[in-house]
Order: structure tokens, then C-alpha cells, then sequence
């Protein structure tokens, strides 16, 4: 268990008891970033979903709404980073998917808050799938016909470790060996391409346009949602340029926006000043929570759905958890 979410437990008793405005007081953070992934309309989670995390419902979600807005008051992209006088938040979606488009852009509209939604650009149209939704996939079919394939097999697959379980391997592949899954999948008898094609769990391009048309802004999370921090600096400029490029040549944007894959944990102060040389209006955001970021138009958001817990849970344990942090003075980043 790391040390958040032991704080989390410790401190989670509290969120009932201590005023958001105290905390709003003495941390001096008035504007805030949530984000999540998919919101589903019911208890049911898509199979590349279910062995990752645990999404909200639509009601749930629309719970966690009612307690920013008693709190604060959303925000429009242009007021990122210039509205410190008045509680804000702004709202944003990673991954692009469907869900989006189907249940969450209506509640939105509803309640009059605006978001931003990114979207990776080798899987919109439902064109490729995310290794880890690929791992998703994979547990699932292996945890529900075991037949199909030996553990001995799988494990000789996932390199030759006798000893591990073979889920919890499945679970450890990162980007850089994400091939692992396609030859499983030939073994496990798993069609991906029949997966995007049935499933379709991806924004498709109309619905991009759709959303834009809403209001709503798309804003890149990559090509193919690697992990920055393992890829070369050529590499991570990559990533952000074509996807932006996409973003401009197939949608028209012309506000760049950009949210790290996974996190900005570990991306270097050269990157953020190579890529906003390309991109100088860029704005972009990581995964850390509520902390003090020392580059400029880089915002660190909150991560609504790591807990399996309400916006008002979530929300004051990332206030507590940086005065916690601010004691041993590692509340801000420092980019090196």
C-alpha cells in the first residue's frame, strides 16, 4: 500500500467533519482540476475497464457534480490559470471514450459545466485499443475459461516466472513489451479488432465533432498513451506534436491542450520548454492531485476515481494530504 493511500484512510473519517472552506483557507487553493476516465450509465463495466479500476455510475457521478458545484464554480478553459479570486474547478475526461459522448456530455450540458476531453490519436474511430485494456480483455477470458490455456503456458509467455500468478503478470506489462498481449490474445482465441469493431470504445469522429460543436474541448493524450517518463526526449516531443497535428488537421483546433498518459512523473524541465516552443499557448496537465507545479501552464489535477470514493472524500483528502506534504516541504514539483 503506498503512503496516499494509507493517508487516505487515515484521513477519510475526516472529510465529514472538516469545512471545505478550512481547507480551502490553508492550503491557498482556490481552483481545482478533477478528472476521470469513464463514467457508465449503470453497475456494468465494459470488459477492457473491469480488471483496471472502478468507474463511476452516472449517478454517481452526478453526486460528485452537485458537491463541486455547492463549491465551487466551473470553469472555462481561457480562465485556467488566471481566476485565483473565486473557488473554480475545471473539469476533464481521459482516453476518449465513448462514454463521453453517450453519458457524461448530457449531464454536463444539464448542469451548464463546461470540460475537456482527450483523446488519443491512433484509437480514435476505435482504430487500435490500449495495451492495458488489451490486459483488461485478456484477464477476463482467462479468468473465465482457464480451460483454454495452461498457467505453465501463460507464464512461459509472460517471461518464464514459475512462480507468479499469472493475472498479476498480465498486469505488468508496460508499453514497452505491449506485444506480449497480441501473441496471448492468439493463444487465449481473443479477436481485438472484432473487440473495437463490436464494442466500439472509442469517440468515433463524428462524435469528436459533435462534442466541439457542444462546447466541449478535445486536447491530445498522446498517440498511443505510453508512459512519458520511459520514452527518449525525441520521442515524448513526438508524442504531443503528432497528436496535436492530428487534432489540427483532422478537427480544425485551435486551442492546444494536452494531458499526460498515466502521469508527468519524471518528465523533465526540457521537454515542457521543447514542446512550448512548438505549441507556445499550450496548455497541459498531469495526474499529481492538488500540488504547487513549477512550470508554467502545467496544472496537476485530481484523480476522481482512485479511490472508489465521493467527490467530497476524494476532494478534502487531496487538500489534507498537501498540508501533509507541505510539513516535510514536497508540495511542490520540481522539474529537473
Amino acid at each position: 500500500m503506498t503512503f496516499k493511500k494509507i493517508s487516505f484512510e487515515l484521513f477519510k473519517s475526516l472529510s465529514s467533519i472538516i469545512p471545505n472552506e478550512w481547507l480551502l483557507k490553508h492550503t491557498g487553493t482556490s481552483v481545482i482540476h478533477p478528472f476521470y476516465h469513464l463514467v457508465t450509465q449503470d453497475e456494468h463495466i465494459p470488459l477492457h475497464i473491469k480488471h483496471l479500476y472502478k468507474p463511476k455510475t452516472a449517478q454517481q457521478f452526478e453526486k460528485d457534480l452537485d458537491f463541486l458545484l455547492l463549491h465551487y464554480q466551473p470553469l472555462h478553459w481561457d480562465e485556467i490559470g488566471k481566476v485565483q479570486a473565486k473557488k473554480g474547478f475545471y473539469l476533464s475526461f481521459d482516453d476518449g471514450l465513448q462514454e463521453f459522448y453517450t453519458t457524461v456530455a448530457p449531464i454536463l450540458s444539464r448542469k451548464g459545466v463546461p470540460a475537456a476531453f482527450f483523446v488519443n490519436s491512433d484509437f480514435v474511430d476505435n482504430k487500435a485499443l490500449f495495451f492495458r485494456y488489451k490486459a483488461s480483455i485478456l484477464i477476463e477470458k482467462l479468468m473465465q475459461n482457464q480451460t483454454l490455456i495452461t498457467k505453465d503456458e501463460v507464464r512461459r509467455l509472460l517471461n518464464g516466472k514459475k512462480d507468479s500468478n499469472p493475472i498479476n503478470a498480465i498486469k505488468s506489462i508496460q508499453f514497452e513489451s505491449k506485444d506480449k498481449l497480441d501473441e496471448l490474445a492468439m493463444i487465449l482465441e481473443v479477436d481485438f479488432k472484432s473487440y473495437l469493431s463490436d464494442q466500439k470504445p472509442y469517440l468515433s469522429s463524428v462524435q469528436i465533432k459533435s462534442l466541439m460543436a457542444q462546447g466541449f474541448l478535445v486536447g491530445s493524450h498522446s498517440v498511443n498513451h505510453p508512459s512519458y517518463a520511459s520514452l527518449p526526449l525525441n520521442e515524448q516531443i513526438s508524442q504531443t506534436d503528432q497528436s496535436l497535428k492530428y487534432l489540427e488537421n483532422t478537427f480544425g483546433i485551435d486551442k492546444h491542450l494536452m494531458s499526460f498518459p498515466f502521469t508527468d512523473h519524471g518528465v523533465r524541465k526540457g521537454y515542457f520548454e521543447a514542446i512550448q516552443n512548438i505549441y507556445p499557448d499550450l496548455i497541459s496537465f498531469g495526474t499529481a492531485g492538488i500540488k504547487k507545479e513549477s512550470i508554467l501552464h502545467h496544472y496537476q489535477r485530481i484523480p476522481m476515481e482512485e479511490f472508489e470514493a465521493g467527490a467530497e472524500t476524494v476532494v478534502k483528502h487531496e487538500y489534507m494530504y498537501f498540508l501533509l506534504k507541505e510539513i516535510v516541504g514536497r508540495n511542490t514539483i520540481i522539474r529537473s
